[in-house]
């Protein structure tokens, strides 16, 4: 470059400002995920891994408290009033699968 001579421009694009954006996004969304659960806080029971129960989309998620309480999705649910809910909630599709998480301190017999 020589006196009086404009400078060139250089057009370079800096990745390191997005890689620090993305890397903070996946830590913040890997810490998050596990507190996205629907319905009530449930102490599973230990058991084996159960099979894939397929797309979110296509089931129904019923849980069952320690009290006996029944939740839809994330809605309590009055046991007299259970099988219209869940009738409602599946609507047209035939199939469509509910996937029980009961709680571990239940007394089942």
């Amino acid at each position: 470059m020589r006196l009086g001579e404009p400078a060139r421009l250089q057009a370079v694009i800096n990745v390191t400002p997005l890689v620090d954006v993305v890397l903070v996004l996946l830590i913040i969304f890997m810490v998050m995920a596990p507190t996205l659960s629907k319905g009530p806080d449930v102490d599973l029971p230990n058991t084996k891994k159960p099979r894939e129960q397929g797309d979110e989309r296509s089931r129904i998620l019923v849980t069952i408290d320690q009290a006996g309480g029944l939740w839809i999705e994330d809605q309590a649910v009055a046991a007299e009033r259970f099988g219209e809910s869940l009738r409602a909630g599946a609507g047209d599709d035939p199939d469509l699968k509910v996937v029980i998480r009961g709680d571990a301190r239940l007394r089942l017999g």
